[in-house]
């Protein structure tokens, strides 16, 4: 038994794929290089079984070549962890102000947003524009997350 170099799995001597991550573990011809197309976007990526497509299927980026293990990239970049959801931020801040700002990792902002609806709830108005304002925040930031603009980390 050894380990896998590229998650450190338990495999046999004689593997020549990984069962655990599915990498290729001698190289030959098929193996050698894997071309993959990333959206700039969104960080989406595509092997080189989609080479026919030109844009991303979230997005409708253009796609960018990249001579690089997908599986690797993407572990790398860290892109699939730190995107939000903009229907999740709003719907959090729907339900209580703040809880959006909380989901986007904004915590002061968060907590600026909920103590602004509890005071200013006795006024009614100004309770809905703090709840309003709150939602909008949310959605627009997760957006911004999601483009790469703003990073949380």
């Amino acid at each position: 038994m050894k380990k896998c170099p590229f998650c450190a799995e338990e495999i046999k001597d004689e593997a020549i794929k990984c069962k655990h991550c599915g990498e290729f573990l001698k190289e030959n011809e098929k193996t050698k290089k894997t071309v993959v197309r990333i959206c700039p976007k969104c960080g989406d990526g595509y092997d080189d079984s989609f080479k026919g497509f030109k844009n991303c299927f979230n997005c409708n980026t253009p796609l960018v070549l990249k001579a690089e293990p997908l599986k690797k990239r993407m572990q790398d970049s860290g892109s699939v962890s730190n995107r939000k959801n903009p229907g999740i931020a709003v719907l959090l801040s729907f339900l209580m102000p703040g809880f959006g700002q909380f989901y986007n990792e904004q915590v002061g902002k968060g907590f600026v947003f909920l103590i602004l609806f509890w005071t200013l709830i006795f006024t009614i108005v100004g309770g809905i524009l703090v709840w309003i304002i709150g939602m909008i925040d949310a959605y627009s930031r997760a957006k911004e997350i999601n483009d790469k603009k703003l990073y949380t980390n």
